[in-house]
């Protein structure tokens, strides 16, 4: 036999061993948790599921199971999905397992490996409590005199579309809405996304750069051993290019202008954290997670709500007697105090029925555990919290699936580790103050001025998730996220 063949020989019989390892073992030794029948030992269950609507399917999977706990198998990767309750809470508050370093040490292509998303909880812990001093209500109201203009902004292209009869894309409008406003409040600059193609790019760019983290995840280890593609290297480096010109410009700001301006999230970057790297990673952090959910979630909640002129009606009412005939938009103590009842409850039942953030938080278990439910995790799982399931469970919510604004009025109260919009704990969303009034404000503005009529069937918006869940449509053979007709309100 030749030395040639031996070796050949040698070679497959390594590659055999590591795929019996590393794929055919663990899911041999791990079924005790249900999940898909048919998964592939190469491949797992990634034939099995629609990717691009994986967090829905890992939710209705448990619910035709009628289980809590569903395991999706990625390639080699095992992700064991948790909805019940008080597996939440032990998972998030008493193992504060590590996040797991496959997915999240993929944002430190963009935002550096000491960001408030994917460093180590020891440091974070040590960040987050620096940033939280911070985050107070007189930033929050400095904030919000940043977002006010973005909402005249808003009005005044919205009022353009009311005098026709034309068809918009709604959510589409909300997305750069979204993004001027998180790029004023977060650096103080105005993109004017909603008349202008400019910087459009750092829209797409962002929005590539984000989608491929999951597909990173997806794929690793391949992406570890394979070149990166250049048009990966491209978003990343105009996304970092772009807001470090925006740190230099602020850097050069003379004392007198920053005097003269409302505060923003860069001062606060640029005052708690010294390390340039890091100011960069949080500063690109705030933007790219900061608009896409909040937009995603308001065309969600303006999907429910043109199913129901008759909340529309309510809530128009509602902000109409608040603020009078002259005002078009609430003012921050209105909303720091919850003024705005029925607004206020629409815009929760809209993060409860619609979670935006995909599969949620992915732990690492970093032992074998047993949670409360009884279900047996194996040190290496990756597990997922994922907001689908706890916020859509029919053991703690009455008609999950059904829009009712009326569970937060009248001081309804609910577990709260069945609500996991933005996670618990200390590693939950530090933006979600800035969501909520973003959310609330802009629902207020929008009903106290328009009438919104959906231009298709709800039946024909897909759901699809990616990093996060966001609606998609084909109207006239042109794809939008919320085809709507605007008019004003007399």
């Amino acid at each position: 036999m030749s030395a040639l063949l031996l070796a050949a020989l040698a070679a497959a019989a390594v590659v055999l061993v590591v795929y019996v390892v590393v794929f055919v073992v663990p899911k041999l030794r791990h079924r005790e948790i249900p999940g898909w029948s048919g998964t592939s030992f190469l491949l797992g269950d990634v034939l099995n599921v629609d990717l691009e609507r994986v967090a829905f399917e890992v939710c209705e999977k448990a619910h035709e199971l009628g289980t809590t706990t569903v395991q999706l198998w990625l390639f080699d990767k095992r992700l064991v999905s948790v909805g019940d309750p008080e597996d939440v809470q032990f998972i998030l508050l008493k193992k504060r397992w590590e996040k797991v370093q496959a997915m999240y040490k993929n944002f430190s292509y963009l935002v550096g490996r000491r960001s408030l998303i994917n460093c180590t909880k020891d440091y974070h812990a040590t960040k987050r409590r620096a940033f939280s001093k911070a985050f107070n209500s007189n930033l929050s109201q400095q904030l919000y005199e940043h977002m006010k203009a973005d909402l005249h902004d808003l009005i005044a292209v919205l009022d353009q579309h009311a005098e026709t009869d034309e068809v918009v894309d709604l959510g589409l409008i909300l997305y750069r809405f979204a993004a001027n406003a998180i790029a004023r409040a977060a650096f103080g600059v105005e993109l004017q996304l909603l008349t202008s193609d400019k910087y459009l790019p750092l829209l797409t760019e962002s929005r590539t750069e984000l989608n491929l983290i999951v597909l990173r995840y997806i794929l690793h280890p391949l992406t570890s051993w394979l070149p990166e593609p250049p048009q990966w290297k491209r978003s990343r480096r105009y996304l970092r290019n772009l807001v470090a010109q925006f740190i230099e410009t602020r850097l050069k700001e003379p004392e007198e202008e920053r005097c003269k301006r409302p505060a923003d999230l860069l001062d606060v970057i640029l005052g708690t954290l010294d390390d340039r790297e890091e100011q960069l990673g949080e500063a690109a952090l705030f933007f790219t997670a900061g608009h896409e959910t909040t937009s995603n979630s308001l065309t969600y909640g303006l999907l429910a709500l043109g199913q129901r002129p008759d909340l529309m009606d309510a809530m128009h009412e509602e902000v109409a007697q608040k603020l009078g005939a002259d005002r078009q938009v609430p003012d921050f103590a209105e909303l720091d105090k919850q003024e705005f009842k029925l607004v206020n409850a629409v815009w929760k039942e809209t993060l409860r029925r619609y979670p935006v953030p995909g599969l949620g938080p992915i732990r690492e278990a970093e032992e074998d555990t047993r949670l409360p439910s009884g279900t047996m995790i194996h040190k290496g799982t990756h597990v997922s919290v994922n907001p689908q399931m706890t916020n859509l469970s029919s053991q703690h919510w009455d008609d999950p699936y059904s829009f009712k604004p009326e569970r937060f009025l009248d001081g309804n109260r609910h577990n709260p580790f069945s609500f996991t919009t933005f996670s618990i704990g200390t590693r939950n969303c530090i933006g979600q103050f800035y969501a909520n009034m973003e959310g609330t404000s802009t629902l207020a503005t929008l009903m106290k001025r328009y009438r919104l009529e959906l231009a298709q069937h709800p039946s024909a918006f897909k759901m699809k998730s990616k990093i996060t869940n966001y609606l998609e449509t084909d109207y006239n053979g042109q794809m939008m996220h919320l085809p709507m007709k605007i008019s004003r309100r007399h």
